[in-house]
């Protein structure tokens, strides 16, 4: 976009959408230019994954001026529930699956770097980051006596994402002892604000449910471990919680609106 020096840009999102771009609506542009963004009342931007942003502001040239006006919502997608652990002990040689951890959640913004000036009014608006997702439950077996047993999956960080799985494992004597999955966690349409997932639990086996699922902005929970017998497979690390504003290397200034509830998550 050829832009002349002292150029204003008008850009108001007015309907729920996923992953906006900046940079694909504005292109390269000529020079600096001042970039005024509202999003309307109502409207939710989310993050279609953990890899990606809600709201992508990077990529244009320095020095320019971006506003950004939210009276709405810009969600960061959350962390994903970490498999419970499965163990078991068929008569010869022990079976052991980790338990994974919960993933972390996504950013709700990222910012447009050094070399702009990113000024921010979100008195009437909330800038949440991801939830991170719980780990895995943990599981122990003896190798005296053989049985098995599977871990609760991890529950989900706030921002729809999926719980985890319980553990794989089959027990050979047939046993109910396998885990059951996290809980999905819940988006924010229409201004609820939504949940992280539930932990799942677990069966007959020595295992432990997975760790719950994290606030928007907020860590998930560990895996529980199971200590009652030697051979073990611990809980799942935590999802760490996803930013509220990916600073990448520049700063950000807020009008108003800085902090919780409207913003969660750490501004970075």
């Amino acid at each position: 976009m050829n832009t002349g020096a002292g150029t204003t840009l008008p850009i108001t999102i007015s309907s729920n959408c996923l992953d906006w771009n900046l940079k694909a609506i504005v292109g390269t542009l000529g020079s600096p230019a001042t970039i005024n963004i509202l999003i309307a009342a109502g409207v939710i931007v989310e993050s279609s994954s953990t890899g990606t942003p809600a709201i992508d502001l990077s990529g244009l040239i320095s020095g320019c001026t971006i506003n950004l006006t939210n009276l709405a919502y810009i969600l960061g997608k959350g962390g994903r529930g970490g498999r419970g652990a499965g163990a078991n002990f068929p008569g010869s040689g022990a079976v052991m699956m980790a338990a994974q951890p919960g993933q972390t959640g996504g950013k709700a913004i990222l910012g447009p770097g050094s070399g702009s000036t990113f000024n921010i009014t979100n008195g009437a608006g909330f800038i949440w980051g991801g939830g991170g997702g719980g780990g895995g439950g943990g599981a122990s077996i003896s190798v005296s006596v053989n049985g098995g047993a599977d871990g609760g999956g991890g529950g989900a960080g706030s921002g729809a994402a999926f719980g985890g799985e319980p553990g794989l494992v089959v027990d050979p004597l047939g046993g109910n002892q396998v885990g059951t999955p996290g809980g999905d966690s819940t988006s924010g349409p229409n201004g609820t604000f939504g949940t992280g997932g539930t932990p799942g639990s677990v069966g007959v086996g020595h295992a432990q449910a997975g760790g719950v699922g994290g606030d928007w902005g907020a860590a998930g929970v560990a895996g529980a471990n199971d200590t009652t017998n030697t051979r073990q497979c611990p809980g799942g690390a935590l999802g760490a919680a996803g930013k509220a504003i990916e600073l990448s290397g520049g700063a950000a200034t807020f009008v108003s609106g800085a902090g919780s509830p409207n913003v969660k998550g750490v501004v970075s």
